[in-house]
């Protein structure tokens, strides 16, 4: 076996997974937990604990690929019982319960190794399931579909820089985080009780470039999580883009086959959101022509400006991402080396770097100054708030970023929202917002409303309409105009045809647990309702950040003069300030 098929494609170990069936579960623990009691490892319910959360998490990877791994952590300082990252509270016993494993043959073990130079990366143990363990899980009739997330997992995460990597951070709790995280937990329960699939998957799964596993596609790999990142130059942690659910996995192809609910959706994105923020961060006009088209700049025949555009976006994000030409140059030149891009690999990168660089000169001073996450800060903004205005409205949205997945429904209304978002948090209400609709046949579709459209649904409809037939068999292949079939699951008509003949059962064998009745299953503080969130975003505007009123700052000039504060902080200031100058006031009563 070799050293790519052991730690490339590996899964993280997962501290916070959970299983609702308690029976199967309970059972093959009680056929192995005897098995491991030794001098060290006593009889107690935590050590019974320790081993659900390892022998779930190579299960659930199990399933996924037989030959799969998963990733383990032998760092004892990992295992951090009072973390907020650890809801499951395991401690580093689970190491000697996990070589108990191994000596039972229940286990099979790959140790990682620590890099010890800037160009090797490291990588922690590998450890997956024999047949043995398959075996007993078989035995005992455990369901992938009854895997879960524990209800109070963490879902604001705060990383900070350390040598080559983002490492998690414990961070005390403030009215920011509070906000943040009530948002995420209502999305996540939103996400939860709706039925999210993807029609005509194969067999094996679907596969994406050169990956040896398959995306796992389920109804249980749809949590999402907000990441924020600090460095030592801000106090407070930036970044803050969503993460999570199977969908931002995909390619565009696979995206487009999503079915929210049974209905037919199409995917919306931002035209060169990244480089229009910079561009109104510097307050610098963009011109109208493509941002990734080099014309004028750079010539090779050998490719269009649609082969190089992935390449440049890449080079777009190092170049933002470093505090030089010299290690953005570094960073390139690794992505374009690593196969699983497919980047070409036949360009002078410096020729490309220094083209882009005088094509976008009008920024320039955004190169090479370490400014990525800001911009990212400022994209997750507007994320946030389409997020926030769907969620409130109970209609699911997915995120990949800058681009969104609907139902065709509320497409029209997507847009709106996504140009009246960005013109609310960049505050350049005059600018015109150029979205693309990555579904072209949608793109054609929304100017002819002649065809009749599904009613907004929820998993009791789509249940409902598969009962009285309005989803065709599997058997129909072409489009009928008298029954308004169609293949593919296109939503043309009040009949739908899916030659996926696995969706039906699917849907059914969720609906059997009853998630989509839960309306509430992830907890968070219930100080501040969601859609506070935009309003303290913006309260702001409201607050006078300077005495002298000739001297009213926006936030984007204020995030230029105080780069150490976000939005929450602006508004305390200005409340500390208003009570410090009343406790004065009382003081000089006196």
């Amino acid at each position: 076996m070799s050293f790519q098929d052991v730690f490339y494609n590996s899964i993280p170990f997962n501290l916070n997974i959970d299983f609702s069936d308690n029976v199967s579960v309970n059972a093959v623990i009680d056929e192995i937990f005897p098995k491991l009691l030794n001098d060290k490892i006593r009889d107690t319910d935590r050590n019974k604990l320790y081993l659900k959360v390892l022998l779930l998490n190579v299960f659930a990877n199990y399933h996924t690929a037989t030959d799969a791994w998963t990733s383990f952590p032998k760092t004892r300082n990992y295992y951090n019982t009072n973390s907020r990252y650890n809801s499951n509270k395991v401690s580093k016993k689970i190491i000697e319960i996990m070589e108990q494993l191994v000596s039972k043959k229940l286990l099979i073990f790959n140790g990682g190794f620590n890099s010890q130079n800037s160009y090797q990366k490291s990588y922690t143990s590998r450890i997956k399931a024999t047949k043995k363990l398959a075996d007993i899980f078989f035995k005992h009739k455990m369901d992938n579909q009854k895997l879960d997330i524990s209800s109070d997992v963490e879902c604001i995460i705060v990383k900070k820089k350390q040598g080559k990597n983002n490492i998690q951070i414990e961070y005390e709790d403030t009215p920011s985080y509070i906000i943040k995280r009530s948002l995420c937990s209502s999305y996540n329960n939103l996400l939860r009780r709706s039925h999210i699939d993807c029609v005509d998957i194969p067999d094996t799964g679907i596969f994406i470039g050169n990956s040896k596993y398959p995306i796992h596609v389920s109804q249980n790999n749809k949590w999402v999580k907000r990441v924020f990142i600090k460095d030592d130059e801000t106090t407070i942690p930036l970044y803050g883009r969503w993460h999570g659910g199977f969908w931002q996995q995909m390619n565009g192809e696979w995206r487009n086959r999503i079915k929210i609910n049974g209905l037919e959706t199409t995917e919306i994105d931002y035209s060169g959101m990244g480089i229009n923020i910079l561009y109104d961060l510097a307050e610098k006009e963009i011109d109208d022509v493509d941002p990734y088209n080099l014309k004028g700049y750079y010539d090779n025949p050998k490719y269009t400006v649609e082969e190089l555009r992935p390449l440049l976006k890449q080079v777009l994000m190092i170049m933002t991402n470093s505090k030089s030409s010299v290690q953005a140059l570094k960073a390139i030149q690794i992505d374009v080396n690593d196969a699983d891009n497919n980047y070409p690999r036949d360009i002078d990168l410096k020729v490309l770097m220094n083209a882009f660089k005088k094509r976008h000169y009008p920024i320039k001073d955004f190169f090479f100054s370490n400014i990525g996450n800001v911009q990212y800060y400022f994209d997750s903004f507007i994320t946030t708030k389409i997020i926030d205005h769907f969620t409130l409205k109970n209609i699911v949205i997915l995120t990949i970023h800058d681009s969104y997945v609907i139902d065709l429904n509320n497409a029209d209304e997507l847009q709106e929202v996504m140009e009246d978002s960005y013109m609310e948090v960049i505050r350049r209400y005059d600018k015109n917002i150029k979205v693309k609709y990555e579904n072209k046949q949608y793109a054609k579709m929304r100017f002819n409303r002649s065809y009749p459209l599904p009613e907004p649904s929820n998993p009791e409809e789509e249940m409902h309409q598969f009962n009285q037939q309005q989803w065709t068999s599997p058997d129909v292949t072409r489009m009928t105009k008298k029954d308004y079939h169609i293949e593919d699951g296109r939503g043309w008509g009040i009949k739908r045809l899916f030659k996926d003949k696995d969706y039906k059962q699917r849907l059914l064998d969720w609906r059997a647990l009853g998630l989509h009745k839960v309306e509430s299953y992830y907890v968070a503080n219930k100080q501040y309702h969601p859609h506070l969130l935009m309003d303290l975003m913006y309260e702001y505007e409201t607050n006078t950040l300077d005495k002298n009123k000739d001297n009213h700052l926006t936030y984007k000039e204020y995030i230029k003069k105080n780069p150490k504060k976000d939005y929450i902080q602006i508004h305390e200031d200005a409340k500390k300030a208003e009570e410090e100058e009343l406790k004065q006031e009382k003081e000089n009563n006196k």
